[in-house]
């Protein structure tokens, strides 16, 4: 009699142990479901994040697309709200279920525990199974909560950056595209000429050239436009700072340097990097200029004046010096007289404003 309840007990115990372990792989099953789900909000949010960046990217001043996007990231916090609050209730139903399900278990054994050590010993292990696997899946539930909180701290992250309140948001909605492009370039090029002045600097007669263009002082100058474009927001406050160039003398600077480099060291190897930087930051300059409206009259060198420009007959004494400027120079003059040698200032024209520009003249008896 003792044998056949004790056989009836385990065999209800086996059957309650067999009922419950679909019931975990239920749970697990929904677990997962969370965690593609979760993957699935990480990889929305990247493709989100990546989007709202392109798209920061072409802003200007257009506060409407701004608020377009102030209303998707508020959208995207509140759906990182709503992942977060439905996987903890999911959390707690299935720890709630679980436990229920291990009380009921272990009352189970502790009834077998009188009638058969042996079949107690097989429960338990099934039991232990069991936990094991319940630990598994709070494990998985906890690293779900955590790769949310991650989400929700990548967004909320993302938020404070575009909190629409930083200097550099700000400053890319309310400048244009012309003032922005023009910072970038110089920006740029400011970079890249730091370390190739030490180099041409070092090259035989190097110093010297740089000190004919002036190219420290130019750089300053530039260091400077770069420091105030920052606050320039619309064209027509460019327009004053690109034309105050010409009053302080960079823009006229940078102008003569290129033109010297392209003229009188067109095919020199030593300093072709530096002719290069000439000619890329010039054309910059000159892009900003036209975008202004502001027109560059022609000026060329070792030809005969153009137009009314005025003339001047000295020396750069630098410039002078020089011997690949100094041999192309004597080098005209057994053909030709009365020839530029030089540019002080360009002309050009803008709206209630113009220049007619001033070049030096060749004189014979200083460049014997």
């Amino acid at each position: 009699m003792s044998t056949e309840v004790s056989g009836s007990g385990a065999s209800s115990l086996a059957n309650r142990i067999e009922e419950l372990t679909p019931r975990i792989g239920g749970v697990e099953g929904e677990l997962s479901k969370v965690l593609e789900r979760m993957d699935d909000g990480r990889r929305s949010l990247e493709s989100s994040v990546s989007a709202v960046t392109d798209r920061l990217i072409a802003l200007s001043d257009n506060w409407d697309r701004m608020a377009g996007i102030e209303g998707a990231l508020t959208n995207l916090r509140e759906w990182l709200g709503e992942e977060l609050s439905e996987t903890e209730k999911r959390r707690d139903e299935q720890r709630t279920a679980l436990q229920d399900q291990i009380v009921a278990i272990n009352s189970l054994v502790g009834d077998e525990h009188a009638r058969s050590l042996t079949e107690k010993s097989v429960l338990e292990g099934r039991l232990r199974e069991m936990e094991e696997t319940i630990h598994g899946l709070n494990t998985g539930i906890g690293d779900a909560q955590a790769l949310l909180s991650e989400v929700t701290s990548h967004g909320a992250a993302l938020l404070h950056r575009l909190g629409f309140e930083g200097s550099e948001l700000a400053r890319a909605v309310s400048e244009s595209d012309d003032v922005r492009q023009l910072r970038l370039s110089l920006s740029s090029t400011i970079d890249r000429n730091q370390t190739l002045l030490s180099s041409v600097r070092a090259a035989p007669g190097g110093g010297l050239l740089l000190d004919a263009l002036g190219t420290q002082p130019l750089m300053q100058a530039l260091g400077e436009l770069l420091a105030r474009l920052e606050s320039v927001s619309n064209r027509q406050i460019l327009t004053e700072t690109l034309l105050k160039g010409f009053e302080t003398g960079w823009m006229n600077r940078l102008l003569r340097g290129e033109l010297i480099m392209i003229t009188y060291l067109d095919s020199d190897e030593t300093f072709a990097a530096l002719r290069d930087w000439y000619s890329r930051t010039a054309a910059t300059l000159r892009d900003a200029l036209r975008d202004a409206d502001v027109h560059l009259g022609r000026v060329d060198l070792l030809v005969a004046p153009r137009g009314s420009i005025q003339t001047r007959f000295d020396v750069d004494v630098a410039l002078a010096k020089f011997d690949p400027v100094r041999r192309r120079v004597r080098e005209q003059l057994k053909t030709s007289d009365g020839f530029v040698v030089d540019v002080t200032a360009f002309p050009f024209v803008a709206a209630g404003r113009s220049s007619a520009g001033e070049v030096i003249v060749v004189n014979p008896s200083r460049w014997e």
